[in-house]
């Protein structure tokens, strides 16, 4: 018969402790557990409280600006330096040639300077770009500057430069199309967690659309104001020319009228030989001034549609400049002005040029210069600038302010003084002489001041001809 021991205190107490030990361990491990799961569910509800914020930021931008600044101000909580955007200009074949920064952001307290608006880059001064090109990444990150593997030495050299020492880029598409990118930099090296990773990734689906649409809205602003721009064309030139034509057509009618009716009257001694003779001048004069305005017109209207070529042939540059010295010393004597004239007798006698439209520039200029002087003088001289033709025009009238010597070659563009707007013009003819001298590779410009007169200097190149032109080959005999 066996007897039983009674149990050991001392064994169960260590039995009890070691469970107790046990089930505070696992329950220390679910409390870690449950706390790295509050931990990551927390991280995550800031994330989806940083992308939802973004999204509503970024659903009422309507500019660069406004992007950039909703951007910066959800994905990076203010540890930026600087945040440009930039976007690629396309070469002839539609491929990136270059970065315009359209818009940019400074956190406050950042120090150097960034880049200004409008600044641009050549692909090969901005190598990073590559990096996005050939990356399968959405989003680029350069933890540290001076050690990341990702960069070549010209890349970090070119950052260092710029004192940026951590950088994310942000590339945006369009149309599967690589359109631009955002660059944000750091003045300190920064190491992104994975759960900020997380978040950066997310930025490029969020903004890409949003680029795309203030892309839309800019180009649509831009159509919005051209034809707004092309609407005061409209008006502007149906004012202009209702004016420019009623004038010489009224003094063309009434002068045909007048001659008409008195030549039928019983009684034609009002209508003596020199009276006719005056009204049909006037006639011819005004005939002259309509079909010129017209031929302006028409001119203007085949160089906007580029349909007006520039005739190039052999001509006698000497003999040409004399004639345009000719015509014009009588009709500024008419008008008691003295008239100056010098020829450069080292230039070419034969050239190879559109004499023609060479002649057209010429007389609008001396036109001008007619028109617009009271008093004086109206100089022509005809010379040369190294392997360059130079023509100036100089007169002593009431000149041109600087501050409208950019608009006076903008089409029936008229300086706005009382002096000038009491002559008569489209503001066609300076409008011509810059479109012409460009179509024959030259230019004009223009020195002048108010009261001082003005003086515009015609420059195009130089194209020698034989001195003599090779006789036409003989004709076949006729079978």
């Amino acid at each position: 018969m066996s007897v039983a021991l009674a149990p050991d205190p001392a064994a169960q107490l260590a039995a009890a402790n070691a469970r107790i030990a046990e089930l505070e361990t696992r329950l220390l491990g679910i409390e870690e557990e449950q706390a790295m799961r509050e931990q990551v569910l927390e991280e995550a509800l800031r994330q989806a409280a940083n992308i939802i914020d973004l999204s509503s930021a970024l659903s009422v931008v309507s500019s660069n600006a406004e992007m950039l600044r909703a951007v910066t101000q959800f994905s990076f909580a203010g540890g930026y330096a600087h945040a440009a955007l930039l976007y690629f200009d396309l070469d002839v074949e539609g491929q990136p040639s270059a970065l315009e920064i359209v818009e940019i952001r400074s956190a406050p307290g950042a120090t150097g300077s960034a880049p200004r608006v409008g600044t641009r880059f050549q692909l090969t001064e901005f190598p990073i770009t590559d990096l996005i090109v050939n990356t399968p990444q959405s989003v680029l990150l350069i933890g540290e500057v001076d050690s990341d593997p990702q960069l070549d030495d010209g890349a970090r050299v070119i950052l260092r430069h710029l004192g940026i020492a951590s950088a994310i880029v942000i590339p945006l598409y369009a149309g599967g199309r690589f359109i631009g990118l955002v660059f944000v930099a750091f003045e300190q090296p920064h190491f992104w967690t994975d759960e900020e990773i997380a978040l950066l990734q997310t930025v490029p689906n969020l903004v890409i659309p949003v680029a795309d649409n203030v892309r839309l809205v800019a180009s649509l602003e831009d159509n919005v104001n051209e034809l707004n721009a092309a609407l005061v064309f409209k008006d502007q030139f149906l004012a202009i020319m209702s004016h420019e034509l009623r004038t010489p057509l009224n003094a063309i009618l009434g002068y045909s009228s007048i001659a008409a009716t008195t030549a039928s009257a019983a009684d034609d001694t009002f209508l003596t030989p020199e009276k006719l003779r005056h009204m049909m001048n006037r006639i011819v004069a005004n005939s002259d001034r309509l079909l010129k305005l017209i031929n302006s017109i028409l001119d203007l209207s085949r160089i906007n549609a580029g349909r007006l070529e520039i005739v190039n042939a052999p001509y006698e540059l000497h003999q040409i400049a004399r004639a345009w010295r000719d015509d014009f010393a009588r009709r500024v004597k008419e008008k008691n002005l003295e008239f100056k004239f010098s020829l450069d007798e080292t230039l070419p006698k034969h050239v190879i040029g559109d004499v023609e439209r060479l002649t057209q520039i010429i007389n609008n200029l001396l036109e001008n210069a007619v028109k617009f002087t009271e008093a004086g003088e109206i100089d022509l001289k005809v010379g040369r600038a190294g392997d360059h033709l130079t023509i100036q025009v100089r007169d002593t009238g009431i000149g041109i302010s600087p501050t409208w010597h950019h608009l006076i070659f903008e089409e029936f563009r008229r300086v706005e003084m009382d002096s000038v707007r009491r002559t008569s013009g489209a503001g066609l003819g300076l409008s011509i002489v810059q479109r012409l001298c460009k179509l024959m590779g030259g230019s004009v410009g223009v020195e002048s001041e108010l009261g001082k007169g003005s003086t515009f200097t015609i420059t195009l190149p130089i194209v020698e001809a034989a001195s003599e032109p090779e006789p036409a080959p003989p004709a076949e005999p006729t079978p």
